[in-house]
C-alpha cells in the first residue's frame, strides 16, 4: 500500500475492517441469498471507494476484481452457492490480512492473492457476460447492414430474445469511478515511448463518460486523437486486441453503462498495468490537511449513499474503546463495593434509609448491567467467524485423501472476546486437519472394520459462565497407543522402561517434533501442528483434554477462558483460619455441618459417603496451612469442576455471598499457579484470594 498519514491510515483500517466483517457475516451459513450479496456488494463497493481516495491503488484494485464478481450475482438478482461463498470468504480474509499489514506494501503481489482471484474467475458465469452482449451487438449490426438478401423475422428473433435477457442481466447497475487516480501520472512509458498524455486522454475520457455518458464528449474532446491514439496503444499492449473500441463503447453505452468497467478493466489492468512502465506524481505535504477532510467528507458520502438503510456508525479508535472498557471496569468495581458494603453492614443502618439506599442501588445495579454488557459486545464475535470455514478445509482435504466425511457444527452463535477468534483459527485448522488425516478412515477400510463409509467430525462449542468449550469428535480409529509409544522411544522423548499408562502415553502427541506419519506429505509429516496447537491454547489461558478409544474415535476438548482479563463474578466467602477466602459461586454444590458426615481413610486420603457416592476430603485449612490454635474444619462444602467431578472441603466457617471483580495474576510466579483464580476486593477494601475449583484432580 502507499504511503498515507499514519492517523488516516487507521481510520481505513478500522473501517475496512468493519466493513469486511459485515461482509462476512452474510456468509456464515456457508450459502447467501440476493439480499446477501446486495449487502456484502455494498461492503466492498464503500471498500474500494475509500481505500482508491487514500490512493491505496492496489488494495483498490483488489478489491474491485472481487467486486465484480459478488456483481454479477448482484446483477442477475441470485445468490451464492457454497463453492461461491467458500471463494469468497478466502478473498476477504486475504483483504484482512492485507488491510492488518498495510505497513507491508508487497503482500497484495504474493501467489495466494491471485490464486483467489482466480478461483473467483473461475467461478464466474461465461453465459450472458459482457463480451457475449458487445459480440452479439457487432454481429447484429454485421448482418443488418449487409446489401445480401433480406433478414427474416425468424433469424433475428433469437438474437433480440438473447439480447433482451442480457439487457435485463446487465442493467441497472451503479455508474462508477475509475478505480485509479489517473491525475498523479507522471510518466508512462510503452514501448520505449511516453505514452503519458495519450492514456491520460483515454482515462480522462472514459470517467467522463461513465459520470455523465455520451452526449458532450465530442463537444469536449477530440474524437479523432482519440480514436488515433487507442490505435496506438493496442499494438504496443499485450493484451491490445481486446480493449473495446470507441465506437462499441458509444454504441452500448445508453443500454448498458456497465460496459466502463469492462473498457477499464481491458485498457488498464490487464494492458497498461502490465506492459508499461509508470511513475506516479509525489504528494506536497502541504496538502495532505486538505486530502485527508477530503477523504473523510467522501467516506462519509459513500457511506451514506450505499448504506441508506443502515443505522449510522462511528469509527471508534480501539484505544479509547480499551480506555472505556476499564473505566467500565472500575465503575463495576465500586458498584460491588458498594453492594457489599450494604450487606456488611445490614441492620447497622437505619431502617428509614435502609430502603431508599437498596433501591437506589437496584437502579444502579440494573444501568450498571446494562453498560457492561454493551461494551462487552463491542469486543465480541460470534463462533461463526471461525466455524464457516472449517467445512471448507475438511471437503477439500478429504477429496484429496479420498475420504468422505461429514462435518457438524454446534454451538456457532456463542459470543467470544474479539482477540480469542486469532488465538482460535490456526489451533482448529491444525485439529481438524488431524482428524481428517489420521483419524477417520477411507470409506473402503470403514466398511471393512464395520462402519459406515461416511466418517462423522463433530465441532461444538457450549459455554457455561466465563469458560468456553469446544470439542472436536470424530468416529474414526483412535489413537494407536503402541505405535505412539514406540515412536516416542524412537526419538527419545521417554524410555522403554518408563512406566506410563493409555492415557499418558496418547498426551505424548502434542511434544514438540511428534508425528507417526513417516512419510512428509502436502498434510502432515512435517513434525508441526499438535505441538503448536498446546502452545497457541495455553499462551490464551486454556487447556486441553484428550480422550481416544482405539477404533472408535478420538476426542479433544479445548477449554478456553472468555473474560481475558477482570470479570465481575458470584463469590462465597469462607474462613479459614483467621482468613476470609472466596470461591466461585458456579462451584458450589452445597454446604454441610461437619457433624453431618462421617469420614474414612484409605492410604493417608479422606473420603466420606455423599448421597450414595464416595467423595475425596480436602481439609482446606491444614491444605493451605492456614490453621490457627487447632482449629478444626466446622462446614463441608461440596464443590463440583468443569467436568463434574466433585471435591469435599473443610472450611471453618461460612460468611455470605458478594459480588466481585475477579483479577488475574500477573507476576509470572503467580500465573500458573493451580490453587487460585486470581484476586478480589471485598466491600471494606480487604483483598481476598479466590480459590480455584474448575479441575479438582489438583487437590487429591
Amino acid at each position: 500500500m502507499s504511503q498515507v498519514d499514519p492517523q488516516l491510515l487507521e481510520g481505513f483500517m478500522q473501517e475496512a475492517l468493519t466493513l469486511l466483517d459485515d461482509a462476512r457475516d452474510e456468509l456464515g451459513s456457508g450459502e447467501c441469498d440476493a439480499n446477501g450479496v446486495d449487502a456484502i456488494f455494498r461492503c466492498l463497493h464503500t471498500l474500494k471507494g475509500t481505500s482508491s481516495f487514500l490512493d491505496l491503488f492496489d488494495f483498490s484494485q483488489y478489491v474491485h476484481k472481487v467486486e465484480d464478481f459478488v456483481r454479477d450475482k448482484q446483477e442477475m438478482k441470485d445468490g451464492l452457492n457454497q463453492p461461491e461463498t467458500e471463494a469468497l470468504l478466502t478473498s476477504m480474509d486475504l483483504m484482512t490480512e492485507a488491510v492488518q499489514e498495510a505497513d507491508d506494501p508487497g503482500i497484495l503481489h504474493l501467489p495466494t492473492y491471485a490464486e483467489a482471484l482466480q478461483a473467483l474467475s473461475d467461478l464466474r458465469q461465461e453465459e450472458g457476460s459482457l463480451e457475449s452482449f458487445i459480440t452479439l451487438i457487432e454481429e447484429l449490426k454485421d448482418r443488418l447492414t449487409t446489401d445480401e438478401n433480406e433478414i427474416g423475422s425468424d433469424t433475428l428473433l433469437p438474437a433480440v430474445t438473447e439480447i433482451r435477457a442480457l439487457m435485463v442481466k446487465l442493467s441497472g447497475a451503479d455508474q462508477q469511478q475509475l478505480a485509479v487516480n489517473f491525475k498523479d501520472l507522471e510518466k508512462v512509458i510503452l514501448a520505449g515511448k511516453d505514452v503519458t498524455k495519450m492514456v491520460q486522454l483515454q482515462l480522462t475520457v472514459l470517467e467522463d463518460l461513465a459520470r455523465n455518458g455520451p452526449a458532450d464528449l465530442f463537444a469536449k474532446y477530440d474524437i479523432v486523437s482519440l480514436f488515433s491514439d487507442q490505435k496506438s496503444l493496442q499494438a504496443d499492449l499485450t493484451n491490445g486486441e481486446k480493449m473495446l473500441e470507441w465506437e462499441t463503447l458509444f454504441d452500448v453505452y445508453d443500454t448498458m453503462p456497465e460496459v466502463i468497467e469492462q473498457a477499464f478493466a481491458y485498457f488498464w489492468e490487464k494492458g497498461i498495468a502490465i506492459d508499461a512502465e509508470i511513475t506516479w506524481k509525489e504528494k506536497e505535504p502541504e496538502k495532505e490537511v486538505e486530502s485527508k477532510a477530503k477523504v473523510d467528507s467522501s467516506i462519509a458520502e459513500t457511506t451514506t449513499k450505499q448504506q441508506p438503510e443502515k443505522e449510522e456508525f462511528f469509527r471508534v479508535p480501539g484505544k479509547i474503546l480499551e480506555e472505556v472498557s476499564h473505566n467500565v471496569g472500575a465503575l463495576v468495581a465500586n458498584r460491588n463495593t458498594l453492594e457489599n458494603l450494604v450487606q456488611e453492614m445490614g441492620k447497622h443502618i437505619p431502617t428509614t434509609y435502609r430502603k431508599h439506599l437498596k433501591d437506589s442501588y437496584t437502579d444502579l445495579d440494573h444501568n450498571v448491567n446494562n453498560l457492561e454488557a454493551k461494551v462487552s459486545s463491542l469486543n465480541n464475535r460470534r463462533l461463526r467467524d471461525v466455524f464457516q470455514r472449517l467445512p471448507s478445509v475438511v471437503s477439500k482435504l478429504a477429496e484429496e485423501l479420498g475420504k468422505n466425511i461429514a462435518v457438524e457444527l454446534g454451538g456457532e452463535e456463542i459470543e467470544i472476546p474479539r482477540s480469542l477468534v486469532k488465538s482460535l483459527n490456526d489451533p482448529l485448522v491444525h485439529i481438524v486437519r488431524n482428524s481428517v488425516d489420521h483419524g477417520i478412515e477411507t470409506p473402503t477400510e470403514r466398511e471393512n472394520s464395520g462402519k459406515p463409509a461416511q466418517g462423522k467430525l463433530l465441532i461444538l462449542a457450549s459455554r457455561a459462565d466465563d469458560l468456553l468449550k469446544i470439542s472436536i469428535k470424530d468416529d474414526g480409529k483412535g489413537l494407536d497407543t503402541a505405535k505412539i509409544r514406540a515412536k516416542a522411544i524412537s526419538k527419545g522423548l521417554i524410555t522403554a522402561d518408563d512406566n506410563l499408562d493409555d492415557q499418558a502415553v496418547n498426551q505424548l502427541i502434542f511434544a514438540a517434533g511428534f508425528s507417526t506419519n513417516k512419510e512428509v506429505t502436502s498434510v502432515s509429516g512435517r513434525g508441526v501442528g499438535m505441538d503448536v496447537v498446546r502452545t497457541t491454547i495455553e499462551s490464551a489461558g486454556g487447556r486441553l483434554q484428550l480422550t481416544s478409544t482405539f477404533g472408535e474415535g478420538t476426542v479433544l476438548d479445548l477449554f478456553l477462558p472468555l473474560d481475558m482479563g477482570n470479570q465481575t463474578r458470584d463469590v462465597q466467602l469462607v474462613e479459614l483460619g483467621d482468613q476470609a477466602y472466596g470461591i466461585e459461586y458456579c462451584s458450589l454444590v452445597e454446604v454441610m455441618n461437619v457433624d453431618d458426615i462421617s469420614l474414612s481413610s484409605f492410604q493417608e486420603n479422606n473420603f466420606f459417603d455423599y448421597r450414595g457416592a464416595l467423595l475425596p476430603f480436602i481439609d482446606m485449612g491444614q491444605f493451605l496451612n492456614c490453621v490457627t490454635n487447632g482449629q478444626k474444619s466446622e462446614r463441608i462444602i461440596i464443590v463440583e469442576d468443569e467436568q463434574q467431578r466433585r471435591l469435599a472441603c473443610g472450611v471453618h466457617g461460612i460468611k455470605f455471598k458478594v459480588k466481585v471483580v475477579v483479577s488475574q495474576f500477573d507476576h509470572e510466579f503467580l500465573k500458573n499457579n493451580q490453587t487460585f483464580t486470581g484476586t478480589a476486593v471485598v466491600g471494606t477494601g480487604k483483598p481476598i484470594l479466590v480459590l480455584n475449583f474448575r479441575d479438582i484432580s489438583t487437590y487429591v
